[in-house]
């Protein structure tokens, strides 16, 4: 069950800023120093503490629960790639929030700038909003949030306020007493649930991933028709690669350092080569090593008897048939790979039925992925345990 991680992230990030304090050529001032002294020496600060200088955007944190399938509802804009601007929040796990706590209640307009931990990558954020039953949402509005959001109610002129009008006043008055062990554990579990939280693995010659695009990095949703035993949409216009899907891709890459071969139809044809080479660039992958060659389909090879032939199931196998000698061609010019696997949604495993004596096994390299649903962390996962554990595959 995944944990939601209750820890600030402000104040850990504050943490680390003091935890870099003893750089600084100045100490840090004393707690104790008198207002007028602190004006004089930060008069922005000071003001800003005695709530002259107002912001222009308030931040505070919501918790949802979507246990039993229950949708955000929420109409999100995250063309920024940064934060999700809310355009309109539908029934849900949000309006319910709202409906239970009016002063803290997100509504059209605001942003939400972290999710789980997560903040400065909107792709992310939105599969953990996908993935995760429990989420802790960063919310930044222009509303001035209720003074009963504080927690207290207390909205009277004689509420305490950070004060620095006296000698015994602190420049830190107001904030809540640290908590080591709570800032501990939300930090361990935030590791835990990060799977970049480690060091990228360096490039690896040795270590290679055959790479589809239909039905790994891109859906496969709505009616589609068979060319060449490829099964692709009837709408080509719509390509966009599943942000998962590409996170996943990343995933193996960082964990493993294997270099991407790109095995799908796509390579036919220029345009479509570049576009997989822009999305693994934009994500901070490193170039792909080439391609596959092309090769023509074995007539010989049939399904069903050789008078009245299974043409679909003929068709697919001769396809499948044809990208594992694909495969098996790249592997030869390039004799220092040793592990490998091809990321698939189709069984190239069957090729090994009407494999030709030269041609690589596939069965024990494949990972296959649901069309519909493309590449999944759980993909991700065997393909790295494969390539990390496995023992080189001869033929």
């Amino acid at each position: 069950q995944r944990l939601c991680r209750r820890a600030s992230p402000v104040r850990r990030r504050g943490a680390m800023a003091f935890a870099q304090a003893p750089k600084a050529t100045q100490p840090l001032p004393s707690r104790s120093v008198p207002a007028s002294v602190l004006r004089m020496m930060a008069p922005r600060v000071a003001k800003k503490a005695a709530g002259i200088v107002q912001s222009d955007s308030f931040e505070f944190t919501i918790f949802v629960n979507l246990a039993g399938g229950k949708s955000l509802g929420v109409d999100v804009d995250w063309v920024d790639g940064k934060s999700l601007f809310i355009k309109s929040v539908m029934p849900g796990a949000l309006d319910d929030w709202n409906l239970k706590n009016e002063s803290k209640a997100v509504k059209a307009g605001d942003r939400i700038i972290a999710v789980n931990g997560y903040s400065g990558n909107a792709s992310i954020m939105v599969d953990e909003c996908r993935i995760s039953p429990e989420l802790e949402l960063l919310v930044r509005t222009k509303r001035r949030p209720a003074e009963s959001a504080s927690g207290n109610g207390d909205s009277s002129p004689t509420a305490k306020k950070p004060r620095l009008d006296g000698a015994t006043e602190s420049l830190y008055a107001g904030m809540p007493a640290p908590d080591p062990e709570k800032d501990k554990s939300g930090g361990q579990r935030a590791k835990e649930l990060d799977i970049f939280s480690e060091p990228a693995v360096p490039e690896s010659q040795r270590l290679v991933i055959f790479l589809d695009i239909d039905g790994v990095l891109r859906k496969l949703e709505g009616h589609t028709i068979a060319i060449n035993g490829e099964v692709l949409p009837l709408n080509m216009h719509g390509r966009a690669f599943a942000p998962e899907a590409v996170r996943a891709l990343k995933f193996i890459v960082h964990r493993t350092g294997a270099g991407i071969v790109l095995s799908s139809e796509w390579r036919r044809n220029n345009t479509l080569r570049e576009e997989v080479a822009t999305a693994l660039r934009a994500v901070g992958l490193p170039p792909m090593r080439g391609s596959t060659g092309v090769f023509e389909v074995r007539e010989e090879v049939i399904v069903g008897k050789p008078t009245a032939p299974d043409r679909e199931a003929t068709t697919l196998l001769r396809w499948e048939e044809r990208r594992a000698r694909e495969i098996t061609e790249w592997l030869l010019e390039h004799p220092g790979v040793e592990r490998w696997v091809a990321l698939d949604d189709i069984d190239l495993g069957r090729a090994d039925e009407v494999r030709l004596p030269d041609t690589r096994r596939m069965t024990r390299n494949l990972v296959r992925t649901t069309a519909d649903e493309g590449l999944s962390m759980s993909n991700a996962r065997e393909a790295v345990e494969r390539l990390l554990k496995m023992a080189e595959v001869g033929s």
